[in-house]
């Protein structure tokens, strides 16, 4: 879909803290690894979760299903838990001392992420559904009226849809449906 294409840089993590600690080659793998685990549990259910990095960043997670497939992945991150900072700080200067900046949240938070990311997943699914009607539309030669209604009526009815902006007269139309 046109409309929900990312910019590259849309398709990994691309913050400040991210970046700097995927400078190393062990950070980036496993980066990547922290990454697949997640994809993985978002293949197994359409439910909100949390992930967390090997540095203690923690997301809320947000599969979207359309059609009962997985369309996307949304990810609210960078967010360091305050029941569990020192750990994490330590954790960070240890392995990645260059990080520095952090969006402290806690769980009485959670709540509002959720929210945020449900109307995400809202958007999403709305553009998403417009796109394909707008597609049907476009491919679409049926004729314009639908339901239970008398073949003739139809396609007088269809007729008339389309030569709107002539002079239409009855005898043309009867002679239309015979």
């Amino acid at each position: 879909n046109p409309y929900l294409t990312l910019m590259p840089t849309g398709f990994t993590h691309n913050h400040d803290f991210c970046n700097t600690a995927k400078l190393t080659s062990k950070g980036y793998k496993t980066c990547l690894y922290c990454k697949s685990l997640t994809l993985k549990k978002a293949l197994q259910s359409q439910d909100p979760f949390l992930g967390q990095c090997y540095l203690g960043q923690t997301e809320v997670i947000k599969p979207v299903y359309i059609n009962n497939k997985l369309a996307c992945v949304i990810y609210l991150g960078n967010l360091l838990d305050l029941a569990e900072k020192n750990e994490v700080i330590r954790k960070i200067k240890r392995n990645a001392p260059l990080i520095d900046n952090m969006h402290c949240f806690d769980k009485k938070d959670l709540d509002a992420y959720l929210d945020i990311i449900e109307l995400i997943t809202q958007f999403i699914t709305f553009i998403h559904v417009q796109f394909q009607k707008t597609l049907l539309l476009q491919h679409d030669t049926s004729p314009i009226f639908r339901g239970n209604i008398h073949p003739s009526v139809r396609i007088v009815a269809d007729y008339i849809s389309v030569h709107y902006n002539l002079n239409i007269q009855l005898v043309q139309l009867s002679k239309i449906c015979f």
